[in-house]
């Protein structure tokens, strides 16, 4: 059961991760159209600034497509196997929850139950990491208590 669970927590991430590549493609198209457009316009100060400005969210637009497209590759190279020990690709439940260590997207909701993507370098997923199951650790005064690991 863990191992699908698992499953559909990574599936339910690529969902995620595949819409914000959609729409950081589109915001960089529109915004590559607007700024084509407006440099056949009017030229003066006020051109000047608004293309400026167009650069400026193009380059953000640009720099979340290439940040979501990383996080894609990082997912789909995750280890697919059980592991014994909290790692990079381990789906973890807790007794306060469940926690996949792999990228930082937060809460996910798969079939009515929350999971919490994290990064292995994230405050709560370096103080996971070389756990078993059985094992407990400590974090912001909560304790958490590893009941299973794939």
């Amino acid at each position: 059961m863990s191992h699908q669970r698992k499953s559909a927590v990574i599936e339910a991430m690529l969902g995620v991760l595949e819409a914000r590549i959609q729409e950081a493609q589109s915001a960089r198209e529109g915004l590559t159209k607007s700024r084509d457009t407006a440099s056949k316009s009017t030229a003066g100060d006020k051109h000047e600034t608004g293309r400026a400005m167009m650069e400026a969210e193009l380059s953000r637009a640009e720099d979340q497509l290439q940040k979501a497209l990383r996080m894609r590759n990082e997912l789909k190279q995750l280890p697919t196997g059980n592991l014994e020990v909290i790692g990079q690709g381990a789906w973890v439940q807790t007794n306060l929850g469940e926690f996949m260590v792999s990228i930082g997207i937060g809460r996910i909701v798969v079939d009515e139950t929350p999971c919490f993507a994290l990064s292995g370098g994230s405050p709560l997923g370096q103080v996971l990491l070389g756990e078993r199951v059985g094992g407990s650790c400590e974090f912001q005064g909560r304790r958490y208590d590893v009941e299973a690991i794939h």
